[in-house]
């Protein structure tokens, strides 16, 4: 089974607010894919080739050789990238070993297509595959695979993000483990806990975990996993703020590396132990020193005017590794980690010329995550340098990037919905499948034991399939009714009820709406300064307050990009008082804020501030495209609205002289004059008092 190993990332890739799940789930897959230690057959070795596996497939006789060689066959071509013949000799491996009555086989069978199934993400297939293989473990009396399939399973459930499951299952794995005294499974299973925990928030719960496991290493010796333990345990201190026990850490990571001389994990603790420095050196005004053992046995106390030199001295040294190997990938990290130091010592050009480089290679690569967060740097040090047309220029690559991936990920969770939806109606089937099973077994021993009772064993089987029967359309209704919530909760009814009816929708015309948008004050600095998920978690009960606020008073949402918020009154029914009712909703959701801040403020907590803006006129809405409805406005209208958010102030609601005319009778405004907004000259603009 395997360690789920993900090495910590330099400190603008900690920073995502979106995607951060993204190189985790990748992590795992390969954890999943080539690390696994399946018994009954591993992967076919190097030494093992196509030609002789052929031959010895002509040589074999009886289903339960031909079954064994087949699946040598299936991961002999999974181990090379061709999944889709890998996948033809693992069916053939299952429909001769189930016809030679081979359990073991068969177990195996399933469990190697589960993970052919596992790499290109179909994850209920593999599922599915992998519960067949669990009782048939469970049922031969095997539990050291019995614990391997529970591993299995978590790690399908991680990658698609329920960690609930995740945690259940690997607990599952742990327990087996310990009752059969696996210890060496028993510290891959506490490692495991302790990624998921650590991916959840629950530091002090992964580093229990992650020390257990490592003290079980320590008994056996495995040195690259010891230096995989200090490494996770360094990846959690790190995540607390606590840099000098993060170093500790990577520093003992690093030192056993070195010595079995794996090159690509020591780059990768050079790039760890560099970003520790820099952090050591931003973050923690309260350390004045700390001791660190460089090579041999030198230990050495090194003051803070000494961090950015160290921290410069070891990104250096994994560049200069990445270059002799060719790793483009960890090259991005050591650049991005070195223009970091120039920027924390205002050498802002030599920071902007290393990141420059940093983006080249993530452009090549294309890796928009890290193009967006390097962009991001590169704004903030043109902007030191008081080049703000440059400043302006990277800012807005960092938006269009942060947007794309906002959209990704939106696609990405309906996505995982989708398949949780196919994985559940595949269990609900089976489950069917096997009930009716074991009630046909049960009506057959009975027939055999009492003859006399047939009439009533045959009644007991009718009402059995009646039960199955109202079972299954109990079940159809219920997925009918789920079926349309999520539709209705992504586009306005009267939009989904044409959807169904033709299967199609209209764009259309509207000649007079009121579009609001809403954007956070100062977010990107604000989300440097808390956790990801205390940031998503405060953008939920905004989002989740402003969507009740608007539903009453009629006024439809439209979508959430990043931190923004776009509503528009008087669509997709026409509405004569849009305005009115756009306005009232913008001041309740400023008053929402004002109560909220002083909720955060009360608990010593960073609050948030919010812009507004109001623009009334004609607008085209509809969806576009047969695939992931999204329903949209468009219009001069709908950038005259950001316009107008953007020049707005914190905790004010800025209109346009059209949207003012209409409520002018029935609030109270102030004239700010004339302001020059992006791309549409002068515009008249009024705040909205009360």
């Amino acid at each position: 089974m395997p360690f789920v190993r993900i090495s910590r990332l330099p400190i603008f890739m900690r920073r995502m607010k979106i995607k951060a799940y993204i190189l985790l789930q990748t992590a795992i897959r390969c954890a999943l894919l080539l690390c696994l230690c399946i018994p009954q057959g591993a992967m076919a070795g190097p030494d093992v080739t196509l030609d002789s596996l052929k031959r010895s497939l002509k040589t074999r006789s009886g289903d339960s050789s031909k079954a064994e060689v087949m699946s040598e066959l299936a991961r002999y071509f999974f181990q090379n990238g061709k999944a889709d013949s890998a996948l033809l000799y693992c069916n053939e491996a299952i429909r001769l070993a189930t016809k030679a009555g081979h359990q073991q086989l068969l177990a195996t069978a399933y469990t190697d297509r589960g993970r052919i199934h596992s790499d290109p993400g179909n994850y209920p297939e593999a599922m599915n595959d992998f519960q067949i293989a669990l009782q048939m473990y469970a049922g031969s009396g095997d539990r050291k695979n019995e614990a391997n399939l529970y591993n299995l399973i978590a790690n399908t459930c991680h990658l698609q993000g329920d960690y609930p499951n995740a945690l259940k299952n690997q607990y599952a794995a742990l327990k087996i483990r310990e009752e059969i005294r696996d210890e060496e499974g028993i510290a891959w299973s506490y490692n495991n806990i302790g990624t998921i925990y650590r991916i959840q928030g629950d530091y002090p719960a992964a580093l229990k975990n992650y020390y257990s496991s490592l003290k079980l290493l320590e008994k056996f010796g495995d040195q690259k996993m010891i230096a995989i333990a200090h490494n996770n345990i360094g990846n959690v201190y790190s995540l607390q703020g606590k840099h000098p026990e993060a170093l500790n850490s990577y520093f003992s990571s690093l030192k056993i590396r070195e010595a079995i001389g794996d090159k690509k994990e020591i780059m990768a603790s050079y790039i760890n132990i560099g970003d520790a420095f820099c952090d050591l050196y931003e973050k923690d005004s309260l350390t004045r020193e700390v001791q660190v053992e460089l090579e041999g046995t030198e230990t050495r106390r090194i003051g803070r005017d000494g961090w950015l030199d160290m921290a410069m001295r070891i990104q250096s040294r994994a560049q200069a590794m990445n270059q002799e190997s060719g790793n483009t990938y960890y090259s991005i990290f050591s650049l991005s980690g070195m223009g970091r130091i120039h920027f924390l010592r205002q050498n802002y050009r030599e920071s902007i010329a290393l990141y420059s480089k940093a983006y080249g290679l993530a452009e090549e690569m294309e890796a928009l995550e890290l193009q967006k967060e390097i962009a991001k740097y590169l704004s903030d040090n043109y902007n030191r340098l008081k080049d703000f047309r440059n400043g302006m220029i990277w800012y807005e690559k960092y938006t269009a990037h942060k947007d794309s991936l906002f959209n990704q990920l939106k696609t990405d969770d309906l996505t995982r919905t989708r398949m949780k939806y196919e994985f559940e109606k595949k269990e609900n089937e089976a489950k069917a499948v096997q009930d009716k099973k074991d009630a046909l077994a049960r009506v057959e021993l009975e027939r055999q034991k009492k003859m006399r009772n047939i009439f009533l064993g045959g009644f007991s089987l009718v009402l059995i399939f009646a039960g199955i029967f109202f079972y299954q359309r109990n079940n159809i209704r219920k997925e009918k009714t789920r079926s349309d919530n999520l539709l209705l909760n992504i586009l306005p009814s009267e939009i989904a009820s044409e959807l169904k009816q033709t299967g199609t929708s209209r764009t259309k015309s509207f000649g007079e709406v009121s579009v609001m948008f809403a954007d956070f004050v100062d977010f990107t600095k604000i989300s440097e300064k808390i956790s990801p998920e205390a940031l998503v978690g405060e953008i939920h009960t905004c989002f989740s307050a402003f969507d009740l606020i608007i539903q009453k008073y009629k006024v439809e949402k439209i979508k959430t990009i990043g931190d923004a918020y776009l509503c528009a009154g008087g669509l997709p029914l026409s509405d004569p008082d849009h305005a009115e009712h756009v306005v009232r909703a913008a001041l309740e959701i400023r008053e929402y804020m004002r109560q909220r801040r002083k909720i955060k403020e009360s608990k010593n907590e960073i609050p948030f501030e919010l812009r507004i803006g109001i623009h009334s006129g004609p607008v085209v809405a509809g969806i576009v495209g047969v695939k992931k409805y999204a329903y949209d406005i468009w219009g001069d209208t709908v950038n005259i609205a950001a316009r107008l958010e953007q020049s707005s102030l914190p905790g004010k609601i800025n209109i346009s002289s059209k949207t003012y005319e209409l409520v002018k009778n029935k609030f109270q405004c102030s004239y700010r004059g004339k302001i020059e907004a992006k791309n549409k000259g002068e515009i008249d603009m009024y705040f909205l008092e009360a």
